[in-house]
């Protein structure tokens, strides 16, 4: 009998042994729960608020507050949090920022107070001394000496006092808060069974902010991919790793982290930035990789924020490029409404307006001084080509004549050719050659003026000198210049007593003043074959060509034979020839490849300048002359410090 008990005992314990760790399977499937539906949305809203406390604790600035403030705080979806406490955690960020600038201003006050109590110390002792002197009391004067520093250490002592006053509340308010932010999130992970790995803390921030300062792409990238952990419902992460794909030439893996970016960080905010220049980024994607729904794609960008200057532009040349001529207009428009970017987003504009065949608009918009004053010159001798010089419109017409001079400066020997501009002519970023009496100068000496730009030839001619070399200093100079991306224009400059009228500048800024004595200004300009002029000295402007026409001459007047040597025509005189030139094609999109890698360029690709092609609505001058291709100008170079 006992064996038969102490074989069923046995027994029993050993199935309570093998059933042990099945047992504690169970339960920690049971703990394992699923997380909520709202799990995710919820994490995502932790983490925004987390990110705007760990700026404001790490950096605490004015420029900060106010970003956290606006962009986000200020700019919450409502709808989209579902949960009173995580509305109180904002409300605390919000607090917070108050406290700040509430601390800063005490600590003013307590400064202030410092000085004035210490000043009217000093003021009140140096009465007295000076009324114990006069008044010959000497053995007062002796007892009240001339203080010092060490007199005035308890007015000091109660100013540091004050302050730490102030700094000592602001800590435990820090403290406080971040109990309240380890508290709520604690609370809300157990109630929606949301992963800690959802949750980001401040040292996930600073390496994410640690990554970003990676110069070098690929390696960014790499320590990104560690992060993805802990920074999975976090957006700006996800915004960082596509636009380190896209620098890389990753685009079809930066273009399905964009998608992931915008199913992930919808509905967050009122107007959202990052995802409205995701969104553009994504759009440009998938037109350069011929994908579908470019165009959507711009549109839904346009729909997260217009405050982003560089989306709006790259989605208006997507949108034109898919013929949605309107709803490219309005995202130009949301810059220059607004003043965002006003040099590119004025190109841009008149671009499109040529794309469209829309001279009406712009010469409205050739007609405001501010737009004329933002364009570069080339590309406003674009627009005369295209609407004709007698239709452009007196503002860009002063701009043009009244932003380049070039005068003789003169001093003992051969003088120097001084071309002066303003500053949208880019001449510091150009390679300037002066062609005078069929010789060429190169390599000018640049100087920045006052709201001008300097370009010196030294050593031109002795135009200050009768007797010197008159066909130098008597002949008409042509200025090419060329840029950097290997375009360039030719100037034609002239002196002569029908051109010294100057233009009326009305309230342009940046025109220059004429220099005094002789000078030459613009009078014609060429782009590639395309030839302009801008007097009325017997030219006709068809918009295309630049066609000299022999003056009428009376029946009485005498026919020289053909055989006879004919007199050579001064230069003023010789008649303007159209070169013939092969037909070009019109501006395409830029290619955005890199020597070692096909990619889209980290930042949205300028706007392309003027395009002209061989459409055109103006009647040709006669039926024999072939109109020529007006070949595109550069966009302009990148802004510098040169007004």
């Amino acid at each position: 009998m006992p064996t038969l008990f102490r074989s069923i005992t046995i027994r029993l314990l050993m199935a309570l042994i093998l059933s042990g760790p099945a047992l504690v399977l169970l339960h920690a499937e049971e703990t394992r729960k699923e997380p909520d539906p709202t799990a995710s949305k919820t994490a995502i809203a932790l983490n925004y608020c987390r990110a705007s406390f760990y700026r404001i604790k790490k950096s605490g600035t004015k420029e900060v507050m106010y970003e956290e403030r606006e962009k986000i705080l200020n700019n919450l979806n409502l709808n989209g949090i579902g949960d009173e406490k995580v509305v109180q955690l904002y409300s605390a960020v919000l607090d917070e920022i108050g406290q700040v600038q509430i601390a800063e201003q005490e600590r003013e006050y307590f400064k202030n107070k410092h000085k004035y109590h210490a000043r009217q110390k000093v003021a009140t002792n140096a009465l007295a001394l000076t009324t114990d002197v006069l008044t010959m009391q000497f053995g007062s004067a002796i007892r009240n000496g001339a203080n010092s520093w060490w007199d005035y250490r308890n007015v000091e002592a109660q100013k540091d006092l004050d302050v730490w006053k102030v700094d000592k509340q602001r800590m435990e308010a820090v403290i406080s808060r971040s109990t309240l932010f380890l508290d709520t999130f604690w609370k809300l992970a157990q109630e929606k069974n949301i992963p800690d790995d959802w949750l980001i803390r401040d040292d996930d921030l600073e390496t994410l902010d640690q990554a970003m300062q990676e110069q070098n792409p690929r390696v960014r990238l790499r320590i990104l991919k560690r992060l993805e952990r802990f920074m999975s419902h976090y957006p700006p992460y996800w915004y960082y790793v596509a636009r380190t794909q896209q620098a890389q030439g990753q685009l079809f893996a930066a273009s399905h982290t964009y998608t992931e970016l915008a199913n992930l960080g919808d509905g967050y905010f009122r107007r959202d930035d990052m995802l409205a220049s995701g969104t553009a980024n994504l759009a440009g994607i998938r037109d350069y990789l011929g994908q579908p729904d470019a165009a959507k794609m711009a549109l839904k960008s346009q729909t997260y924020s217009s405050d982003v200057w560089e989306a709006n532009l790259l989605c208006s040349r997507i949108l034109q490029k898919y013929q949605q001529h309107d709803e490219a207009e309005e995202a130009i428009l949301r810059n220059l409404d607004v003043d965002l970017e006003t040099n590119q987003s004025s190109v841009a504009l008149l671009s499109l307006y040529y794309a469209t065949n829309d001279k009406t608009k712009m010469m409205a918009q050739l007609n405001q001084p501010k737009i004329v004053q933002a364009v570069p010159v080339p590309t406003l001798i674009q627009c005369a080509m295209f609407l004709g010089a007698e239709r452009m419109p007196p503002v860009a017409a002063s701009q043009i004549a009244s932003s380049l001079y070039v005068y003789p400066q003169l001093h003992f020997g051969a003088d120097d050719l001084v071309i002066a501009s303003t500053g949208n002519w880019h001449l510091h970023m150009s390679n300037a050659e002066l062609v005078m009496a069929n010789k060429t100068y190169t390599r000018p000496r640049m100087a920045a003026g006052n709201n001008e730009v300097q370009a010196r030839f030294e050593r031109v001619a002795e135009f200050g000198n009768p007797f010197g070399n008159t066909n130098v200093a008597y002949s008409q100079p042509k200025l090419r210049l060329k840029y950097p991306d290997g375009s360039s224009l030719e100037l034609m400059l002239s002196s002569a007593p029908h051109d010294r009228n100057q233009p009326d500048s009305g309230n342009l800024i940046s025109a220059l003043k004429a220099p005094p004595g002789q000078h030459y200004r613009i009078v014609g300009a060429e782009i590639q074959g395309q030839k302009i002029a801008f007097n009325g000295n017997a030219i006709e402007d068809d918009g295309r060509r630049i066609v000299r026409q022999t003056p009428a001459r009376p029946p009485e007047t005498p026919q020289l034979s053909e055989s006879s040597p004919q007199p050579q025509l001064i230069s003023e005189q010789q008649p303007l020839q159209a070169q013939s030139a092969p037909k070009l094609p019109t501006l395409a999109i830029p290619d955005l490849s890199t020597p070692d890698l096909p990619a889209m360029p980290s930042s949205p690709p300028p706007i392309p300048a003027l395009s002209f092609d061989l459409e055109t609505d103006d009647k040709p001058m006669s039926p024999q002359k072939k109109k020529g291709t007006v070949v595109s100008f550069p966009a302009p170079p990148e802004e510098t410090d040169v007004p």
